[in-house]
């Protein structure tokens, strides 16, 4: 499935509106998209069609469809840039309109490849009925506040080292945390999985602790997370209740950071969202970062689904979007909490502010 971004400049640059665009045959119901007024695209007996899915605020105002020659070089030009899904569009044949799309004030256009009679043209990609959603957790299930975790972090080994009679001066502590972090964040980077504990053991080499205070001081390192207030996000609660109302089963997928898997379900459990979640995969558990296929695959065992069955929520577009995508799910991208401003990764097939949004996406994906 291709998918365009549309600015209002016509370039296809801004990544705040997508327009997806997909070859289906006639008959095939579940993969034809709604037009304006929510009327559902119908093709012709002989033809083969590329139809649009647009996102809930879009509107086509078909009164406005006309030949445009600077519409059908932009596509020329996006379809350059799209790779493999030149060759399924150029089966379909020239684009036949350009339509008109309207959100709020601002005027958008997309292409919409309305009919094609060329033989051997091929159809949309196969997904399978929405199963399955898997979350990321951090910056789409819940947040701390900004400077939060490291301030637990040094307040929690400096009481822990007083504890123990061990000296520590201040401005060492400081360093030796932020050297742990760059650490971390440096393998995260790399693909190379850090396990907390990894992290708890370069800190007591870093402040030349070797005896049996260690222990205290590496729990204490460890732990730091119990100590802050965990912020969820806005209609988190409310979006899983209605998922699983609807009998979808929910995971998680998640990078951590020195806070592993058993301390965030223990912190979901303290929010009352445990019991909403079917499986997980945290990188301490499977020794993977995103955007390894190792690192989804767990958690969709676990709730038994297939890739195309599956949809994943994230915030970031080079681990839980690519990796995702890789693996044949669909994506969403949340920006309510964080707006990943690496805009050189894939993007998701929805862009969602709220979560009460992906409700709605997976109720479109299930019809």
């Amino acid at each position: 499935m291709l998918s365009y971004t549309l600015g209002s400049d016509g370039n296809y640059l801004q990544p705040r509106h997508t327009l997806k665009i997909a070859p289906v045959r006639r008959g095939n119901s579940h993969a034809l998209a709604e037009g304006g007024g929510g009327n559902p695209k119908i093709m012709g007996t002989d033809q083969i069609a590329i139809v649009l899915e647009l996102g809930p605020n879009f509107c086509v105002d078909s009164s406005n469809c006309h030949r445009d020659r600077q519409g059908l070089e932009r596509r020329e030009k996006a379809l350059d840039e799209g790779g493999a899904a030149r060759a399924g569009c150029d089966a379909l044949g020239a684009v036949d309109a350009v339509e008109e799309l309207t959100r709020g004030d601002h005027a958008y256009r997309a292409i919409v490849i309305a009919e094609a009679r060329a033989e051997g043209a091929r159809p949309a990609k196969s997904f399978a009925v929405i199963a399955a959603v898997t979350f990321d957790f951090w910056n789409t299930i819940a947040q701390v506040p900004e400077g939060a975790m490291p301030e637990a972090r040094r307040r929690a080994v400096a009481a822990a080292c007083n504890e123990g009679g061990l000296a520590v001066e201040p401005a060492l502590l400081e360093a030796s945390l932020e050297e742990v972090r760059l650490r971390w964040e440096s393998s995260w980077a790399e693909g190379v999985h850090l396990h907390p504990r990894e992290g708890a053991e370069m800190l007591l080499r870093a402040l030349a602790i070797e005896d049996e205070g260690g222990t205290r001081v590496a729990a204490a390192f460890l732990g730091a997370i119990n100590e802050v207030e965990l912020e969820l996000a806005a209609g988190i609660r409310r979006a899983l209740q209605e998922l699983g109302a609807r009998g979808i089963r929910i995971g998680i997928v998640c990078d951590v950071g020195f806070s592993g898997g058993a301390m965030l379900r223990n912190l979901l459990g303290r929010e009352g969202l445990l019991g909403h979640f079917d499986g997980w995969s945290f990188s301490d558990e499977t020794g993977h970062y995103k955007p390894a296929r190792e690192a989804f695959v767990p958690a969709l065992a676990a709730l038994g689904a297939q890739p195309q069955e599956a949809l994943h929520v994230g915030d970031l577009r080079r681990t839980d979007i690519a990796g995702a995508a890789a693996l044949g799910m669909r994506t969403a991208r949340y920006r309510g909490m964080h707006d990943d401003p690496d805009e050189s990764g894939v993007e998701a097939d929805f862009v969602l502010d709220s979560h009460l949004e992906l409700v709605e996406v997976v109720d479109r994906l299930r019809r």
